[in-house]
């Protein structure tokens, strides 16, 4: 709780430029064409708004599908965005690990792979050229540029870079601002000349922002939500909107404070374990209303 402190994490300031040269080539054609292949296997199941789902009193994490079952990583196939100003969440059918983004140079495609490699792609009239090289989960525009974010979390190491693309008429250029080997960002959201993000590793745990003129890194709250692993992250407001594992965290940037919700639905709850118990035999300890 408490005011917003100078928080430091060893961020290293590198101002790394990569080329990336144009070409319209067979492989431009069939990255297009395995990318869209990709995308096409993401269909989204249901939209949820934050009207309509069940408020708790503590973060869900660690859910079984049943008693004896090893804790399951479940509910990250579900992100924010804002419809008309309103939250919500859309679920896919499947786990994204390729997402596209409108961008001023056209649609941008980011690629994760986890430890395998990954690359960002632009879209252009002859196929997706690469543009920088990394796990790439977000792409958004401030004061007309485009970046990029990477982040990786495997065997208990952590990785993630901000990275500014430029794009000319013969070439892709990949400007790596900063990178680290202690963070994550999962989730961001700019606005005002911040990134917001979240990390979900375990000694830099918590919500950050980050100020794109000065690269100035500020640590919010310490362990706002360190039992899920967040994946998207809203800014309406004064409120930050994070999303992870079936919960919805509303958080107060004046008072601190922070709002639970669930988008669990009833016959999930019906069927879902928390340890030995369902979720529904909680009911007093867990939910505030239904």
């Amino acid at each position: 709780m408490g005011k917003i402190i100078n928080y430091s994490p060893k961020i290293t300031m590198i101002n790394e430029k990569k080329i990336f040269k144009r070409k319209n080539d067979d492989d431009s054609k069939f990255n297009l064409e395995y990318l869209e292949d990709r995308l096409s296997e993401n269909k989204i199941s249901k939209v949820q708004s934050l009207s309509d789902l069940t408020k708790i009193k503590i973060i869900i994490h660690s859910i079984t599908e049943e008693i004896g079952t090893m804790p399951l990583g479940i509910g990250n196939n579900s992100y924010l965005f804002q419809d008309n100003g309103e939250i919500k969440i859309k679920t896919f059918n499947n786990f994204i690990d390729v997402n596209k983004f409108e961008t001023k140079y056209g649609l941008m495609i980011t690629e994760d792979n986890g430890e395998w490699v990954s690359f960002l792609y632009n879209v252009i009239e002859n196929g997706a050229e690469k543009v920088a090289y990394g796990n790439f989960q977000h792409v958004f525009e401030y004061n007309n540029k485009v970046y990029a974010t990477s982040s990786s979390s495997h065997l208990g190491g952590y990785r993630c870079s901000l990275h500014e693309i430029r794009k000319f008429d013969d070439k892709f250029v990949d400007i790596t601002i900063f990178e680290t080997n202690g963070m994550t960002i999962s989730g961001g959201f700019c606005e005002d000349n911040y990134l917001y993000f979240y990390s979900n590793s375990f000694d830099c745990n918590g919500l950050y922002r980050f100020n794109l003129d000065n690269n100035e890194l500020e640590l919010i709250h310490k362990d706002l939500c360190w039992m899920i692993s967040v994946n998207s992250l809203l800014k309406k407001d004064n409120f930050i909107y994070i999303h992870g594992n079936y919960n919805l965290i509303k958080y107060d940037l004046n008072s601190k404070e922070m709002e639970i919700f669930t988008t669990l639905e009833e016959d999930q709850l019906n069927t879902l374990y928390l340890g030995r118990f369902k979720l529904t035999e909680f009911w007093d300890r867990l939910f505030l209303e239904k």
